[in-house]
């Protein structure tokens, strides 16, 4: 490989980001994200990440309760929009620690304690 040859850029859209996403999962958790993630891009796929709002994932969430599969031992849907939730959450969860700066130098350690009850005259 050519080492002037620059990194491949990161992705912008959320469709972009989804395949990163699925790949620092374990093959069950990628198994069940895949389908709510495929989910999202349908609706916002083509959007920038940084442009998706709480309220869209919010109004994601509740349509996928009202559309999830009824059977016997579901719960109105609750788990499948808890999975949902936790899908988009690692998506951005991903974004935010792949673009985030690893040359940041951590935060010293403070030197400030509580003055001793006795200190006060």
């Amino acid at each position: 490989m050519d080492r002037t040859t620059p990194a491949q850029p990161l992705p912008t859209t959320v469709a972009g980001w989804i395949p990163l996403t699925l790949n620092t999962c374990t093959v069950g958790t990628a198994t069940l994200y895949r389908h709510y993630l495929e989910l999202f891009a349908q609706r916002h796929g083509d959007d920038e990440l940084a442009n998706i709002r709480a309220t869209h994932i919010s109004d994601f969430a509740i349509w996928i309760q009202t559309n999830a599969q009824r059977r016997q031992s579901s719960i109105d849907g609750r788990s499948a929009k808890e999975h949902a939730i936790a899908a988009v959450r690692k998506l951005f969860t991903v974004a935010m620690q792949t673009t985030s700066s690893p040359a940041t130098p951590p935060r010293s350690s403070s030197n400030r304690a509580a003055i001793p009850p006795d200190a006060h005259p």
